[in-house]
């Protein structure tokens, strides 16, 4: 992949100051990686003068809360048949809904009609054009303006361009076809903060061969990039821990922070929370377990008829004079209620403009859609607070749940490759298939697949493709089986998700620390980083058990080189893990998987732990037993060799770890008499 990195001028935070900047500067087709969330690429857009842009977002909620902000500029597309149900419904029965809802041919019949007229109107009203469209609908603006005559006049800008690989274990073949009519146009900008990762980029024809430019913010101000103080806590469940912050904040008892005004000390009261879930159902189980009144809590989720009913079954009983309804991104100048609470519908670019809430984000990798992306969602939602009066803005807490089910690469890879094959089996099929009636069957029988099994045994997606027909001249669109290398590089990204970053805690401490760089809290890296990344580490590396895990977290955790030395200096020198560290080096350690015994067979060097010599002890030897002195002798010495204890063994040595009892046993081939001990109690 092609990478350009454009250094952002000193004095520019926002793209709209950048006089510089336009979209033409660009190839008609490439990747941007804005890095800041909340640099202002999205009003650039929609404000920048002399650019005709069509800017396609994954969400309708986000298209309506831009819109709200820029009613007077932008042309919103209003498609009813839009599916757009979003990634936030809970994978059980309910996923079986989405793509359920195939647009006929009559239904874009009208929705192309009432856009013809819409957008004469709205463009002839206007000198640029600005114009909001969901991924789903954009095919059919596409089509209308082609008809219009001026497509060919936009720049079309794909935002939050991860929502495509994302959505595709969703949304099924919405995003295939999303790709495939990007790749029909002339122009097609795929911009994010947080971009699909480089390693599943390169693995996707749509994308790895794409020009990447990269914003540099850092070189000519490096304040412009500040690190967010993340408190990261592990929890038992979503319910409970949401319960402990709900029980305080409804008494009152608002969390405070001291601020500076004019040069004069004020306290500011967190009287806003904000809660990230990425679930309907925990949504509502919150709403119930703290008791909150539809007055008191917004809900941000899709808009579907599915999750408002959900919402209404399960919560109506519970207010008096309201329904909680699904609510909308309050827009800047707006109160907002004093809890909301998230799905990833609000994610990817809502603007929230609270000077007085706090963050709290939840994440459950053993549950799909309960799942943050350390590397895509964490920043994405660390970018939602606009305000800068706000002193938590740039501030949040992460619960996280380890991964309670391990799976080995070699499994994961072998159900990809049963679902690889079963897919070129589809393809085969259809390949031999002629007879148009048998084709349509084939189809329909793809399309039910999707929707029961959802990509449970193959890849197979259905794509719309633009067909001619010869003898009419008539253009039209038709339906064929492909397959879909966006999910198979989600799922790839998910499996990486839950068995790599949520492993175990110092693997979350680890990505965190790889993400956010030399430590991920702010405030203390600001103050004394050193100190701040010292004792981050030992608060996971006391958690470790394992020496492996202890030598892996030192070996490549992310942190400066002094940190890194005063954490070997606080080793005592009979740390193993600081022997081994110090002996062989990370990159030999890293070789030998950080397995202790395959390190020192490589180094030639044998080293031992008390722990370890009692623990071998302790399962050798039993209280109650009676043991000759030189059956003892020759265990022991088997013993010590096998944990690279360099002593000679002695049958006294017991007695540092038993109460003996001198005593005779019969040897049973011999029938002599010998010097035994019998083992009366435990001594460590």
């Amino acid at each position: 992949m092609q990478k350009t990195t454009i250094v952002v001028p000193k004095g520019i935070r926002y793209i709209g100051d950048w006089k510089e900047f336009q979209l033409s500067n660009f190839p008609a087709k490439c990747i941007i990686n804005k890095v800041l969330p909340g640099c202002g690429f999205t009003r650039y857009c929609i404000d920048r003068q002399f650019e005709n842009v069509i800017l396609c977002s994954p969400r309708k909620m986000l298209l309506q809360n831009k819109y709200d902000q820029h009613k007077t500029q932008a042309y919103l597309v209003v498609n009813e048949y839009d599916q757009d149900p979003g990634v936030d419904m809970d994978i059980t029965k309910d996923r079986k809904v989405i793509d359920k809802r195939d647009q006929s041919k009559e239904a874009v019949t009208e929705v192309k009609s009432k856009l013809h007229t819409e957008l004469r109107q709205y463009m002839s009203r206007h000198l640029q054009w600005k114009i909001l469209v969901t991924y789903d609908s954009f095919r059919i603006l596409k089509e209308v303006l082609i008809e219009l005559g001026v497509f060919d006049r936009f720049f079309v800008v794909i935002d939050e361009m991860q929502a495509v690989m994302q959505d595709a274990r969703f949304k099924s073949s919405t995003e295939i076809s999303f790709l495939y009519h990007l790749q029909e146009s002339h122009s097609a900008l795929f911009v994010s903060a947080t971009p699909m990762l480089e390693e599943y980029l390169d693995q996707l024809d749509e994308f790895k061969d794409l020009p990447y430019f990269e914003f540099d913010w850092k070189t000519e101000d490096f304040s412009r990039i500040v690190k967010p103080d993340l408190d990261v806590r592990r929890m038992r469940s979503i319910t409970s821990e949401t319960k402990k912050i709900l029980d305080k904040f409804l008494k009152g008892e608002y969390d405070e922070l001291t601020v500076l005004e004019n040069g004069q000390p004020k306290v500011k009261q967190a009287t806003q929370l904000v809660f990230y879930v990425n679930s309907v159902a925990a949504i509502i189980r919150i709403i119930s377990a703290s008791s909150l009144s539809s007055d008191q809590v917004n809900i941000l989720c899709s808009n579907t008829e599915e999750n408002q009913n959900k919402i209404w079954k399960r919560l109506h009983g519970n207010s008096k004079n309201h329904l909680y309804e699904i609510g909308r991104v309050p827009i800047e100048g707006e109160k907002p209620k004093p809890i909301t609470l998230c799905t990833r519908t609000v994610y990817l670019g809502a603007d929230f403009y609270s000077d007085c809430a706090k963050s709290y984000i939840f994440s459950d990798p053993n549950s799909d859609y309960l799942s943050v992306d350390i590397s895509q969602d964490l920043p994405q939602i660390l970018g939602r607070q606009r305000c800068d009066e706000n002193p938590w803005k740039n501030s949040a807490t992460l619960f996280y749940r380890t991964t309670s089910k391990e799976k080995s690469r070699d499994e994961f890879n072998k159900i990809v490759e049963r679902k690889d094959k079963e897919t070129q089996n589809v393809l085969n099929i259809w390949g031999k298939t002629t007879e148009e009636g048998e084709k349509a069957t084939f189809i329909r029988s793809c399309m039910n697949t999707i929707l029961v099994e959802h990509y449970r045994e193959d890849y197979i997606a259905l794509n719309t493709i633009k067909m001619f027909d010869p003898v009419t001249g008539e253009v039209f669109f038709k339906k064929v089986p492909v397959i879909n290398n966006l999910v198979k590089v989600a799922e790839k990204r998910a499996f990486d998700i839950q068995q790599i970053d949520y492993a175990d805690r110092f693997s979350v401490f680890m990505t965190l620390s790889k993400e956010f760089g030399n430590g991920f809290n702010r405030n203390s890296c600001d103050q004394n980083p050193v100190e701040f990344q010292v004792t981050e580490f030992f608060k996971v590396y006391e958690e470790a058990k394992r020496i492996s895990e202890r030598l892996k977290l030192l070996c490549e955790v992310s942190m400066t080189d002094e940190a890194r030395s005063v954490i070997l200096a606080q080793l005592p020198d009979t740390d193993k893990v600081k022997y081994l560290y110090q002996a062989a080096g990370p990159e030999r350690c890293k070789a030998n998987s950080y397995i202790p015994k395959k390190i020192s067979i490589e180094l030639g060097i044998k080293f031992f732990s008390k722990e370890d010599l009692a623990r071998e002890i302790y399962q050798r030897f039993t209280v109650g037993q009676k043991i000759s002195l030189s059956d003892a002798k020759s265990i022991l010495k088997d013993l010590y060799s096998s944990i690279g204890y360099d002593k000679s063994p002695k049958a006294t040595d017991l007695q540092i770890y038993f109460e003996t009892k001198d005593v005779k046993t019969v040897d049973p081939s011999t029938k002599k008499r010998l010097n035994s001990y019998e083992l009366i109690k435990k001594l460590l």
